[in-house]
C-alpha cells in the first residue's frame, strides 16, 4: 500500500476514535453518578454514569436540593431506585 494512502486511513481512524470520545464524554458529563447530576436521577429517560459492579457500593446521596437519592451500580450503570440504600432493614 502507498505511504500516503496509509497515512491518510491513519489520520481519519483517529479522527473518528476522537469524535467518538467526545461524544462519549458529553454523554459521560449528562449522566447521573454519586458525584454528578442527583437532581436528574429520578427524571424520565435520565442515564446512570458508568460504574463498577464489583467495587461501587450501594449508597444514598442527598441531591443538591436536599433530597435522599438511592443509588445502585448494576450491569455497570448506576440505577436510581425508590428506596434500597436509603432505607436500609426495610424490604
Amino acid at each position: 500500500m502507498n505511504i500516503k494512502l496509509s497515512l491518510l486511513l491513519l489520520t481519519i481512524s483517529f479522527l473518528c476514535s476522537c469524535s467518538n470520545n467526545d461524544d462519549q464524554n458529553e454523554n459521560n458529563s449528562k449522566c447521573f453518578s454519586p458525584t454528578q447530576n442527583l437532581s436528574n436521577a429520578y427524571e424520565p429517560g435520565s442515564v446512570g454514569c458508568d460504574c463498577d459492579s464489583e467495587n461501587d457500593a450501594n449508597i444514598c446521596v442527598q441531591d443538591e436540593k436536599g433530597s435522599n437519592v438511592a443509588l445502585i451500580c448494576s450491569e455497570k450503570k448506576w440505577i436510581v431506585v425508590e428506596d434500597g440504600p436509603c432505607n436500609p432493614g426495610k424490604s
